[in-house]
């Protein structure tokens, strides 16, 4: 019969502890699943159940958006989704929750690192964000799965209260102004953060001696070690483009938002796909402006430079880059991780040296006649990505404009969309050259107003500085304009070589300059530095490139213009950053350590309540005799002076058969306060003793 019992005993204890292990898988497949909700922002899949394939789909799509707006990752999206992923996404749910379950019954808490470990890497590698709760969620479901194993479902229900309290509370915390805040890291912590971010990328993909747009250096950093080997099959000076700046934040030159490239993405992807070249556009605008088409096979091997970038020309015409990215027709970048050490690529003709007349030929008769439907077609697939250009490298705040004012005073008659290109190049080219001191040793800013400001108040600074105000200028000017770094190969470099020479490109040929966009053609490089004037073939500014023709609208005062350009001033997504986990993972600490306390303090509170109404219960409740029996055993357990009749009394009720009666137990009760209150009288006694001797 015993043995009976304790089976019995067992197998109902057996079936709490799958209960509670139930309930901690479940929980932890319900934290895993908000948590990639968070990531990949799957909003709507309970709006209906939809199909189990269908569902995946709709979620899949929603993920790929996700990731090329924040990561710039191109992924296929694919066709057949359903309304809704409700289906799918309780069965992932259920799939998720048994594997968890069993995995709690193997009692190997490395398991529950392949639930966790998915969840951080995605967050750390593709810079996506969790929200407070998500990650509070996670953390007391990872709790609540490792007690089980270490405790076998002991204590269950308290520390589900707890995990409970500590999501709450942590969620309720992060929304607190003083800690929010603390997500927006101050910006000397901010500044500490990009720095050693920017030490660890110098380390490993090479260093770019110009700074990568970072206009708060004292200094231009060029040493004479070897950054580019190039070998051509017909070797001639070439601007290398690599780092491309789009927008200016005061003391840096930023790429556009992830979610700005990814917008245009699919823009890009037809253009490419009608044979519009955006990296080569101006090369192509050549060739198809020229009887002669010539092919100048590249080959590039980086040695002391950024290998972030692919340094490729304005006549481009082919990339043989594996596992690159092409940044909407803006430059072109390794893919995450990887470094671009070695790549080849062909080009046509040095293009930049005659652009004036390539436009001037663009737009009249001088074409090849036999060309006309290649040109019509160009220029229609340039108007598309006309306009893209000009919504997003025209910005100028209206702090910078009044900036510039002051300096090149009006901005000139800008009703057609913008000066003409010759009169704009003249004016700044004139201003720069007579104004300002070109100087390695520029120092610190110097303003509050940013690097825009201090050069023109300081009078002087490299060809980063004088770059930045060029673009800025032709902003100014209505003109699109970028703020490129790269490196030269001029034509000094290029004499006597021949297509089996290795051409070595020292650090020193790093340079920094503007580029504007010239309708019909595309980009192209202008020399604004005096210390570079003269070293690169220059376009011929006496040809005529002021046709009506190239000059298209630039102000547009519709509500999609004004919100694309709150976006470029605002940076888009960059709201989109990774969570500070470190941070959140805190506060939860905090709020476990917190709700901790309150729970052992609760615990203490309802054991002696509970020990008090037992208490109660024996004395007032029960019969005499176990009440009697009870009372003379509080006496002993909290060690009172009982006298023989007490001893006697109790030892009656607890150990003869002889009755007790109602009397018995209220003459015990008041002797068992009695004793009490003298305990309390004398302890209150030692304590004044105390203090006295004190």
């Amino acid at each position: 019969m015993e043995k009976l019992l304790y089976t019995d005993h067992k197998i109902s204890d057996g079936r709490v502890r799958s209960v509670k292990e139930a309930a901690a898988a479940a929980l932890l497949s319900l934290g895993v699943c908000f948590c990639l909700g968070d990531l990949f922002e799957l909003s709507g899949a309970f709006e209906s159940p939809g199909t189990v394939l269908g569902g995946l789909i709709r979620l899949w799509n929603q993920a790929v958006q996700v990731l090329g707006s924040s990561d710039y990752v191109i992924l296929q999206n694919l066709a057949g989704e359903s309304n809704g992923s409700g289906l799918f996404v309780f069965i992932a749910f259920a799939a998720i929750a048994f594997a968890a379950f069993f995995l709690i019954k193997s009692r190997k808490k490395w398991t529950l690192l392949i639930f966790v470990i998915p969840v951080c890497l995605i967050n750390i590698f593709f810079s996506l964000r969790i929200s407070a709760f998500g990650i509070a969620l996670l953390a007391a479901a990872a709790l609540l799965y490792l007690s089980c194993m270490q405790w076998e479902g002991q204590g269950f229900w308290w520390q589900l209260l707890l995990a409970a309290a500590v999501v709450l509370i942590s969620a309720a915390a992060m929304k607190l102004p003083g800690i929010s805040g603390l997500l927006k890291k101050p910006q000397q912590v901010k500044a500490v953060s990009e720095s050693v971010s920017e030490s660890v990328k110098n380390l490993y993909y090479g260093e770019n001696p110009l700074g990568s747009g970072d206009l708060t250096r004292s200094e231009r950093m060029a040493g004479e070690e070897t950054a580019l080997k190039i070998r051509m099959s017909d070797p001639e000076s070439l601007y290398l483009r690599g780092f491309v700046g789009e927008i200016y934040t005061g003391d840096s030159w930023d790429t556009l938002s992830t979610g700005t490239y990814y917008g245009s993405e699919n823009l890009m992807y037809w253009l490419k796909e009608l044979g519009f070249n955006t990296l080569g556009q101006l090369g192509q605008a050549l060739e198809l402006t020229t009887e002669e088409e010539k092919e100048n096979h590249i080959q590039v091997d980086v040695e002391n430079a950024d290998r972030r970038y692919a340094y490729i020309p304005y006549e481009i015409s082919e990339l043989s880059v594996d596992k690159s990215r092409n940044w909407g027709g803006s430059f072109v970048t390794s893919r995450k991780f990887g470094r671009l050490s070695s790549y080849d690529y062909t080009a046509g003709e040095n293009a930049v040296k005659d652009w004036t007349k390539t436009a001037a030929v663009m737009f009249t008769n001088a074409a090849d006649k036999g060309r006309a439907d290649e040109i019509t077609s160009y220029l229609t697939f340039e108007s598309y990505y006309n306009e893209l250009v000009y919504k997003n490298d025209t910005y100028l705040s209206e702090s910078d404009k009044e900036l510039i004012s002051e300096y090149l005073g009006p901005s000139g008659d800008q009703s057609k969309g913008h000066i003409e290109y010759k009169e704009a190049i003249n004016r700044i080219k004139t201003y720069l050259n007579e104004s300002f001191i070109y100087t390695e040793y520029p120092g610190p800013l110097n303003s509050s107003g940013g690097a825009l400001e201090s050069f023109l108040s300081s009078g002087k600074g490299s060809d980063v500085q004088y770059a930045t105000a060029a673009v800025m200028m032709f902003r100014y000017y209505g003109i699109p304009a970028r703020y490129v770094e790269g490196y030269l190969v001029t034509p000094e470099d290029v004499k006597g070589i021949t297509s089996e020479d290795t051409i070595e490109i020292p650090q020193s040929r790093a340079h920094a300059w503007a580029e504007i966009y010239v309708d019909g053609i595309g980009f192209v490089p202008v020399e604004v530095c005096p210390e570079y004037e003269g070293i690169m073939e220059e376009a011929d500014m006496t040809v005529g490139i002021s046709n009506n023709t190239l000059i298209r609208p630039f102000e547009d005062t519709s509500d999609n213009s004004q919100n694309s350009q709150n976006e470029l001033r605002d940076g888009g997504d960059d709201d989109r950053q990774p969570t500070d986990i470190y941070l959140i993972l805190a506060v939860i600490l905090i709020a476990a350590v917190i709700v901790f306390v309150l729970i052992l303090l609760l615990r203490n509170f309802f054991g002696k309540l509970k020990k008090a109404l037992k208490k109660r219960r024996l004395i007032i409740k029960a019969e005499p005799k176990t009440a009697v029996s009870a009372i003379y055993g509080y006496m002993e357990q909290e060690g009172y002076p009982v006298s023989e009749a007490i001893r006697a009394l109790g030892n009656r009720a607890a150990y003869s058969r002889d009755e007790i009666r109602e009397e018995d137990r209220k003459w015990m009760l008041e002797e068992y306060k009695r004793l009490k209150k003298e305990r309390t009288k004398w302890d209150m006694h030692k304590k004044s003793s105390k203090q006295l001797q004190g």
